[in-house]
């Protein structure tokens, strides 16, 4: 239940990313530092808010247990996205403004599910097992900080045409130990099955469409063969997805279709 949103939010962005590929060079940052509000202090704020309303990773909001803590979880996300909102208007270009207003979208829709005016049978028994998704899967976000490490590097190898694929192949990895780890925790019980059930009728078939033949269900990711080398480490601590993909995509000069890539 924890991992749902984080996932769907990457492979939005990562749609976005595919529509929005061009041969053209990049002409200006996708990220704007010349104004008060964004300043490190507010970016690095932001990188948290989005680790809180993703729901799993580092810096993840705990599941609700009962009724009090869904109305403070229901009344905090929507605090929290609206925050997100302003600043992403003030310091990004309208491409990532789309982006984060497309990941804002989705997490969103896989909230209002939580947060509804009315008691559902989904959302009881999601709280019912809350106790247990707190107990074994907030503090074990190794899926989400995995993805995240192997990213972030991203930022600074030369080669554009392998970042896609590179992402791609990341987020496949992710999913199958998102499921191996599910799998894991018993007192989950059905409801590990029922989540992986949720995100792959949310994502497959967008996945499929925005990393072509970099699937699991293929051997690109082995043809791919590792990352390049980086120029320099990627200092920068990402405690959220969307975020290092912002960053990923502001590196690249020359946008190309992952399909094409050779």
């Amino acid at each position: 239940m924890k991992f749902v949103a984080p996932l769907i939010v990457l492979v939005v962005l990562m749609v976005q990313i595919n529509r929005s590929i061009s041969a053209k060079k990049k002409a200006k940052p996708l990220i704007f530092h010349n104004k008060t509000i964004c300043t490190p202090k507010n970016e690095a704020r932001i990188e948290r808010l989005y680790g809180k309303v993703t729901i799993i990773g580092p810096n993840g909001s705990k599941f609700p247990e009962n009724t009090d803590q869904l109305k403070k979880f229901c009344s905090d996300m929507k605090k929290n996205l609206k925050e997100i909102e302003h600043y992403t208007k003030q310091c990004y270009t309208k491409e990532v403004q789309q982006y984060s207003s497309l990941a804002i979208y989705t997490i969103r829709s896989t909230i209002r599910r939580y947060c509804s005016k009315r008691m559902s049978k989904f959302m009881a028994d999601l709280m019912s097992v809350a106790p247990c998704g707190n107990r074994y899967v907030q503090p074990n976000d190794v899926c989400v900080r995995n993805f995240i490490e192997k990213t972030a590097p991203l930022v600074y190898i030369d080669d554009d045409k392998k970042k896609i694929p590179h992402i791609c192949c990341n987020y496949y990895t992710a999913s199958n130990c998102l499921e191996e780890f599910l799998n894991s925790i018993k007192c989950l019980g059905p409801y590990a099955g029922n989540v992986m059930d949720i995100f792959r009728t949310s994502t497959q078939q967008v996945v499929d469409f925005s990393c072509g033949e970099y699937t699991d269900q293929t051997d690109g990711c082995k043809r791919l063969g590792p990352m390049p080398k980086p120029r320099q480490p990627n200092k920068k601590r990402y405690v959220s997805i969307p975020t290092v993909l912002v960053d990923v995509l502001d590196s690249i000069e020359d946008y190309i279709v992952p399909g094409e890539f050779n």
